[in-house]
């Protein structure tokens, strides 16, 4: 015999009747809880894809040094303009690939590199900004100069600025300079070439 004050224990059917029903309950909580968060995720893994196959700010900086480690010799040197403050950070990218970067071929891994001791960021390409870092590197015969376009960019009359700045000290282009999306000129300057221009 039970106590008073308590029941039987429920019979089988009885259960199975209010089990079906809350199963499927938390089923379609739990669907509505985790689907949303599944499709969100799969929509940013394809859209991340889709992001590494586009060109991105400063993305080609490692085409723009292969393409001077190619050319560099041994006090060639390397100039950065930006239209930022602090310089210093537009060319850490740079310096990663041309001192840092353990992924290139064994072709261009065995070229060159330009240090940092040969390396300039300026605001301003003018004489004040860099004679003192040509002046500690008078024989250097070539400068590769990287003008960084930023969302602001650097004007045309800059580049020519540039260029008038660096012919005062002998540098001249030999040929025009390469552009790179989203990053911005390459020009390489030699000394003694501004005869022919």
């Amino acid at each position: 015999d039970q106590p008073a004050g308590f029941d039987q224990p429920a019979a089988p059917d009885r259960l199975a009747r209010w089990r079906l029903p809350l199963f499927w309950a938390l089923a379609a909580l739990l669907a509505m809880t985790v689907l949303p968060g599944g499709i969100a995720t799969a929509h940013a893994l394809a859209e991340s894809a889709q992001v590494q196959d586009q060109v991105t700010q400063f993305s080609n900086v490692k085409a723009a040094v292969e393409r001077t480690r190619k050319q560099a010799r041994p006090g060639d040197l390397v100039i950065v303009r930006t239209s930022r403050h602090p310089t210093s950070w537009y060319d850490e990218g740079w310096l990663y690939y041309m001192d840092s970067y353990q992924g290139w071929p064994a072709s261009i891994a065995k070229l060159p590199v330009i240090p940092a001791s040969d390396t300039a960021s300026v605001l301003d390409l003018t004489p004040g900004e860099i004679s003192a870092f040509l002046a500690a590197h008078r024989g250097s015969q070539t400068i590769f100069l990287l003008e960084l376009q930023l969302p602001d960019g650097i004007p045309k009359s800059l580049h020519r600025q540039s260029l008038r700045t660096l012919r005062r000290f002998g540098y001249c282009p030999v040929h025009k300079g390469v552009f790179y999306p989203q990053l911005g000129d390459l020009t390489v300057v030699h000394k003694g070439a501004c005869h022919s221009t």
